[in-house]
């Protein structure tokens, strides 16, 4: 255990028996049990106003919790899905598409957080936007913009 604390990486894991897992993540040592897991993925159809579950997120700035895009731009309806093994978003600044799992890594996104995001898509499927993590350049405002899609992460009511 020694050894995967001083020598693991950024984020490594070892499984030490029983289910309990010892983790690494930019410096932190973390000890978990068996049938810790996050909470069961949601789609949420969004036609009009609705709320996107926070998820495993942390604190973030009011910028990271919101996003705005061209309504007249974009295919509807809007859904929420948890993020997958393969996701690609195009990001907004940027040429070309990227991995969602490079963004996560180059934003130091710890591994066990990963994945329990959630992915607002349009309806062709298409990442529009990883809340807290990255807005996709699908749909941005411009000077011909009439209508936009303000969308803010909030907790669910439990």
């Amino acid at each position: 255990m020694d050894r995967l604390v001083v020598y693991g990486g950024p984020s490594s894991r070892l499984k030490i028996g029983k289910g309990a897992v010892l983790r690494t993540r930019y410096g932190e040592a973390i000890l978990e049990g068996a049938g810790q897991g996050g909470p069961p993925a949601q789609v949420l159809k969004m036609e009009k106003r609705g709320k996107i579950p926070a998820a495993a997120l942390k604190k973030m700035t009011k910028g990271e919790r919101a996003a705005v895009f061209d309504a007249d731009s974009m295919t509807s309806p809007v859904a929420v899905r948890p993020l997958r093994t393969g996701d690609r978003i195009h990001p907004f600044g940027l040429d070309a598409g990227k991995k969602v799992k490079e963004i996560l890594i180059d934003r130091k996104v710890p591994r066990e957080e990963r994945w329990g995001r959630p992915a607002v898509c349009d309806a062709e499927g298409r990442i529009l936007w990883i809340p807290g993590v990255v807005r996709s350049a699908i749909a941005p405002i411009t000077r011909s913009t009439k209508r936009t899609m303000i969308l803010r992460l909030g907790e669910m009511p439990e």
